[in-house]
């Protein structure tokens, strides 16, 4: 807990000197939009922008996990009911020890 702490205190302390080193203002041109903001505020738009990228592209693999492990589990309690089920038949079809009639060699 102490060392995230800690480590957020450092991303934070270097994204406020991030901030501070650019404060000069640059113009992006993309097609038809002009933006004009600082250089800090644009490179850390961009960071972010990528991180949302980079989750969206991942959420269509996470479905496919989360449909793969409702069928493995589905699957796995169907074999459990089995095993139980033939661990009770043969538990039935084998006699105990007293019900085997002892032989008598006299």
């Amino acid at each position: 807990m102490i060392i995230s702490l800690i480590l957020g205190l450092l991303v934070g302390a270097g994204a406020v000197v991030f901030a501070l080193q650019n404060t000069f203002a640059v113009t992006v041109t993309f097609l038809a939009w002009e933006i004009t903001a600082p250089l800090a505020v644009l490179i850390i738009l961009s960071l972010i922008v990528g991180i949302l990228i980079s989750i969206l592209m991942t959420i269509p693999g996470d479905i496919q996990n989360a449909f793969t492990i409702y069928k493995l589990k589905k699957d796995n309690r169907k074999l459990n009911e089995q095993a139980t089920t033939a661990t009770k038949t043969e538990s039935e079809a084998t006699p105990n020890s007293t019900d085997i009639p002892s032989k008598n060699t006299n």
